[in-house]
């Protein structure tokens, strides 16, 4: 079967977060009534907006460090700092929240990377 997803962007804000983690537990759990219905092989694609690892990242340090790329939500680093929990920390796409969440994607429905396999 193939699946093909626009996964919503993190965002810079704690409510686009929150979005995010609705959206990765609703797949989670259809993912995983899918794998346990023993249903035909899955291709997930599309656009997961999620850099899973940091190999698929051109520029790890820069883009997990990054606090505000427009300069249009925190007027300080240190604002930024005290406003975003430290998991959920650089250029959307790039946090540990999101790879950690991936990875129980992954686990939720038997998937592995294609790409590295």
């Amino acid at each position: 079967d193939l699946m093909n997803t626009y996964v919503p962007n993190n965002g810079w804000t704690e409510e686009r977060h929150r979005t995010r983690r609705q959206w990765d537990e609703g797949l989670a759990a259809f993912l995983a009534d899918r794998s346990a219905a023993g249903q035909r092989p899955l291709v997930w694609c599309g656009d997961l907006n999620v850099a899973h690892k940091p190999e698929d990242s051109t520029d790890e340090e820069a883009f997990r460090n990054e606090w505000d790329r427009d300069g249009k939500r925190f007027a300080t680093k240190e604002a930024y700092l005290q406003a975003i929990p430290e998991g959920d920390r650089g250029i959307p796409g790039f946090s540990d929240n999101e790879r950690r969440q991936f990875d129980k994607l992954l686990v939720a429905g038997a998937l592995f990377d294609a790409w590295r396999r």
